[in-house]
């Protein structure tokens, strides 16, 4: 009854709404308070349990699934009424995004105020088209295989574990030193690029975000991030920050050797155990004689290129 009676109601022209921050919790506490008497639990119960039970998804969820199922109809059908309106707004956000781009050579800080909440002012289709997005990197993430398994390839992976977490009570610059030896005594004189990556999960918010930093000579070559609302684990946004960078990689012209410094002991570990992930091995067929040395980098120990890698995931 509360599905054809209530939920009914709020569907009706859910994807084309933009429900402000207000009325959206007083529609979360009127679904909230349905649940508690559908299922007769008391009020202590937790919410995402409460819509376990009944098998219904958040009302904001809701919206961004109603908002991707109505974005992807209207690009789909070449008849669709919302084909052109939703089109127009795609172009749209690429050009904004070229607009910020420019933002600091603006010459009046009025102009580049007045223009950033000109962009703020998103219509529906904006926020439906953000939601698309959102969805399309959830099912990646949840349907992408995690690690191929040693009984499925016959490589003999490299990983370097020569520091564990005591580092993180030493001074900075001596963990920086110690590591920079070993990447050194690692290169032994040949050409080489260092990559370094990081991955986090806040279970509060159910937010997930990756980052990378590519570098060649010391120097910032490429970096790169991302950011999902997904409930899942830090191992693995780790790993998918591994999957990304080596797929930054194989598009790069890159020397012979790769060093992926990572600071998940977890991921270095399955490594030695011969998983691999499977974005490995498109680097390798793009790159045949290439060689992948994985190395632990003690994190949030002041270790550079790690401290940039988690500034970019931090970006995001």
């Amino acid at each position: 009854m509360y599905k054809s009676l209530v939920l009914s109601v709020v569907d009706y022209a859910l994807p084309m709404i933009n429900i402000s921050q207000n009325l959206m919790g007083k529609v979360k506490r009127l679904q909230n308070a349905c649940l508690g008497i559908i299922t007769g639990c008391p009020r202590s119960t937790p919410v995402h349990v409460l819509q376990y039970l009944v098998g219904v998804p958040s009302i904001d969820t809701r919206q961004k699934l109603a908002q991707a199922n109505t974005t992807c109809k209207a690009l789909q059908e070449s008849r669709h009424g919302l084909r052109g309106v939703i089109s127009n707004e795609l172009t749209a956000l690429q050009s904004a995004q070229q607009n910020t781009a420019s933002l600091p050579h603006l010459r009046s800080q009025n102009r580049k105020a007045e223009l950033l909440r000109r962009l703020r002012r998103k219509p529906w289709t904006s926020h439906a088209l953000s939601a698309t997005f959102e969805l399309i990197g959830i099912h990646y993430l949840s349907h992408s295989p995690a690690w191929i398994p040693p009984g499925l390839h016959d490589e003999e992976p490299t990983a370097i574990i020569n520091f564990n977490r005591d580092c993180r009570l030493w001074p900075s610059a001596a963990t920086n030193t110690a590591f920079s030896q070993l990447l050194y005594d690692i290169i032994n004189g040949t050409d080489s690029i260092l990559v370094a990556t990081d991955g986090s999960f806040d279970p509060a918010t159910s937010r997930v975000r990756w980052g990378f930093a590519i570098f060649s000579n010391g120097e910032l070559i490429q970096e790169g991030a991302g950011a999902h609302q997904v409930f899942t684990s830090s191992t693995r946004m780790e790993l998918e920050a591994v999957k990304n960078d080596l797929k930054a990689v194989k598009d790069m012209k890159v020397p012979p050797t790769i060093i992926v410094a990572a600071d998940s002991m977890v991921i270095l570990c399955k490594i030695q155990s011969r998983y691999l992930p499977g974005a490995w091995f498109d680097l390798r067929d793009a790159h045949p004689t290439i060689k992948v040395i994985w190395v632990f980098v003690p994190g949030h120990s002041g270790v550079t290129c790690n401290e940039i890698g988690d500034m970019q995931l931090h970006s995001t």
